[in-house]
């Protein structure tokens, strides 16, 4: 409903967005998760519509806003579901951003999701994750300065216990090879490192993905 309504009025919800995130992110804060994929798109929705014939400097604005409200779910304090539905909007909020939305707050996302990306309370690795991908797709080369602050994070989230984490981490990788071979050439040696052992997973499509990659 809420997708719809910000379909419809576009940037003139903007009046009613402080009420309507309330009420999602207590859904996400409430719920057992069976409802994060619908938040999330909603979300999505909102963010897309909303921006839509917004001023840079406004824009930018709504989105720290959005984000700000959805990184104070990821804190120890809350439960493991309102982790991965706040990162999944996350998710869906940088698929639906404009790219040069996303290129002015690129250092600010990164620097933030790597906080949580390191934090071993935090249950919402994969979808942040998810997240980092999108970015990396979205912006491109644009990414290249942020590669000296998360690529400890990837490495390190070939460790975690979770096949999907070890396998998203692997697909980063991998498009980053794609889309900036030259940027990551030096830190070669270290990736080289993690994709021949993850060619041995005990997962196979964890196996897969690094013999791909």
């Amino acid at each position: 409903m809420y997708g719809i309504i910000a379909e419809i009025f576009s940037k003139n919800v903007l009046e009613f967005f402080p009420k309507i995130l309330s009420i999602l992110n207590k859904k996400i804060k409430e719920g057992q998760g069976h409802y994060n994929e619908t938040i999330a798109d909603v979300i999505g929705k909102l963010a897309e519509y909303s921006l839509r014939g917004l001023d840079t400097t406004k824009s930018i604005q709504l989105l720290n806003f959005l984000l700000h409200s959805l990184y104070l779910n990821l804190t120890p304090t809350n439960k493991k579901n309102a982790h991965i539905g706040s990162a999944m909007c996350i998710f869906k909020i940088i698929q639906n951003t404009p790219v040069d939305c996303l290129s002015i707050m690129l250092d600010d996302i990164v620097e933030k999701i790597t906080i949580f990306l390191n934090d071993s309370t935090c249950f919402a690795h994969a979808q942040l994750l998810e997240g980092i991908l999108s970015l990396i797709l979205a912006v491109e080369s644009k990414f290249t300065s942020c590669l000296p602050n998360i690529l400890p994070s990837i490495t390190n989230a070939m460790k975690n216990t979770e096949w999907l984490v070890r396998k998203l981490a692997l697909d980063i990788i991998y498009t980053l090879a794609v889309i900036l071979p030259d940027s990551i050439r030096e830190f070669l040696k270290d990736l080289t490192i993690i994709l021949n052992a993850a060619k041995f997973d005990k997962i196979k499509k964890v196996r897969e993905t690094a013999i791909m990659a």
